[in-house]
């Protein structure tokens, strides 16, 4: 079993979403949470933000000030895919975990059935 540091700066850092490659941003503090991927105008092609807390629960995301639409995957503690969703930019919805989740991935609307990443999926270090 492995945790997230939060002493990580900015650059992402490269994990597996099922069988496909990606390099995930980590928020290295509360106000980098906060901000996630607001106020960007793209994001590469396999690359993403991950956010993780120290205890499981049913967590929430929106979308306000995030310019890029936005596919978000739920991740239990056991880091398995739980739910994926799909985030409208700007939109002040929230968009909820079904279960309790200790880690959650944003990528690029429509990244996780282009990659053929489903529900049951799991988050893994490289």
């Amino acid at each position: 079993q492995f945790s997230f540091g939060l002493t990580l700066n900015k650059s992402c850092k490269e994990f597996m979403l099922g069988n496909k490659a990606v390099c995930l941003e980590i928020p290295k503090n509360t106000q980098e949470k906060k901000t996630g991927l607001m106020h960007r105008e793209k994001l590469l092609d396999n690359n993403g933000m991950l956010f993780s807390w120290e205890k499981s629960r049913k967590y929430c995301m929106w979308m306000k000030n995030t310019l890029i639409p936005l596919d978000v995957a739920f991740i239990d503690k056991s880091f398995k895919i739980k739910q994926i969703s799909q985030m409208l930019p700007k939109s002040l919805k929230s968009y909820c975990a079904n279960v309790p989740v200790k880690y959650i991935v944003e990528m690029n609307k429509g990244w996780f059935k282009k990659n053929n990443v489903k529900v049951g999926d799991k988050l893994k270090f490289v």
